[in-house]
């Protein structure tokens, strides 16, 4: 056993986890991560280097003092705690670790060296992993899949009364007509309309399906059709998946519709379902419903809208907000009366809401912005692209087309003086 007289003037001072010791020249390991490969029948071996390794510190530590069992049991505590910890080291200054279980701490108490406890410690350099960028479009999803089912639920919850009393069915069945005209004249307008139309078409005239029977299921099953029309237009932005065997052998995959096209079909629904809402009863609480669904599957087409600047982004973005702050109040108002299942279609439109945001704001400033260059005499716009994108000149011929395009440059070899937008490189 060493004696601590004779080391007392040589002893560090370091610390553990905010516990203080003393503590002898420790060792340190560090070199590459070499595997080496053994092959049966053959005498040749194989190396194969994994990177550069930090690996353990080791540690001959003294608790020295008349506390020196308080100390002891700090310092236990401090093993024992949940996570890296900070080690205060003579040599390699401070830095996170870690333990391992195959090699804990070892307190040792001996009555021949009275006031001190020894331990020995093996710590491993702590490394934290990368910080991993927030999935916005997943949370997004996740608020478009709440908003969605929480206003069908309130949906089917208004309509389920009017099935027992004949003037709020004949008020119902009226409101459902409208949507189904307002739909089907929608639906096949626009650049898309020529992909949304088929497409939207079944689930709009579904609403039109003669009621056969009023029961217990109509409310749910009158819900689920109401819901299935924007459902079905924010749809058909993405292609079905071709069918692996096709007539002839070939495979074509369906068009999808410009995303874009989907999201202001469905923003431009939205202000004749909210002149319901100075209707009489049930008609505010169906329209907050209608517009909670609509919305939410506004949301859904223009997350897949492939934006090229940030002025694009903001723009569509603008939109959305606006009709937020229309079917927000709306459902905190008409939830009044239903603030169970009301009360949750707000909730989940506020949820929505700050999804949106945060997914637009992490996509625009991930996109370049649109910037106006002064042309002072008339010059070739391929001059332009170069000026603009020439420390990348694989983006040079991208840049050229879209200063033709955005500008409508007739003459792309003499653009005459003024100014131009462009997308900064």
């Amino acid at each position: 056993m060493v004696d601590i007289v004779g080391l007392y003037d040589s002893l560090l001072n370091a610390s553990y986890g905010g516990v203080q010791f003393y503590m002898l020249p420790a060792d340190i390991e560090v070199g590459r991560r070499v595997q080496r490969f053994l092959f049966p029948g053959q005498d040749a071996t194989s190396f194969q280097d994994l990177g550069a390794a930090d690996g353990k510190i080791s540690v001959q530590g003294f608790l020295i003092g008349e506390d020196y069992i308080a100390q002891s049991l700090a310092l236990r505590a401090a093993f024992r705690k949940a996570g890296p910890a900070t080690l205060v080291h003579p040599w390699l200054g401070t830095m996170q670790v870690v333990q391992i279980k195959d090699q804990l701490p070892k307190l040792s108490f001996t009555d021949k060296e009275l006031r001190v406890c020894r331990f020995q410690a093996v710590f491993y350099p702590y490394t934290p992993p990368p910080q991993i960028m927030p999935d916005t479009l997943s949370r997004l999803m996740s608020a478009v899949s709440n908003a969605t089912s929480s206003a069908e639920a309130w949906l089917a919850a208004v309509l389920a009364p009017a099935a027992g009393v004949l003037g709020a069915f004949s008020y119902a069945q009226g409101w459902i007509a409208g949507l189904e005209g307002q739909f089907g004249a929608l639906i096949n307008t626009g650049p898309s309309g020529s992909i949304i139309g088929p497409v939207a078409g079944f689930a709009v005239t579904a609403l039109g399906a003669p009621v056969l029977a009023v029961n217990a299921l109509w409310a749910a099953a009158t819900a689920n059709a109401l819901a299935g029309v924007p459902a079905a237009i924010a749809g058909a932005c993405a292609p079905t998946i071709p069918s692996a065997v096709a007539p002839g052998g070939t495979v074509t995959a369906a068009a999808a519709a410009d995303p874009g096209d989907a999201a202001a079909m469905l923003l431009a629904s939205l202000g004749p379902i909210a002149a319901g809402l100075n209707a009489p009863t049930p008609g505010p609480a169906l329209a907050s419903a209608m517009l909670a669904l609509v919305l939410a599957n506004a949301v859904q087409a223009a997350s897949n809208i492939s934006y090229t600047s940030q002025q694009q982004a903001q723009a569509q973005g603008a939109l959305i907000y606006a009709a937020f702050d229309t079917a927000i109040p709306a459902a905190a108002l008409a939830a009044a009366s239903a603030p169970a299942l009301g009360g949750a279609v707000w909730g989940a439109l506020l949820d929505l809401k700050a999804a949106f945001a945060a997914d637009m704001n992490a996509l625009i400033g991930r996109l370049p912005p649109v910037v106006n260059i002064a042309v002072p005499n008339t010059m070739p716009a391929w001059l332009l692209a170069q000026y603009i994108s020439g420390d990348n000149p694989a983006d040079v011929f991208a840049t050229w087309q879209d200063i033709v395009a955005r500008n409508n440059i007739r003459n792309p070899g003499a653009v005459p003086p003024g100014s131009i937008e462009a997308l900064a490189s």
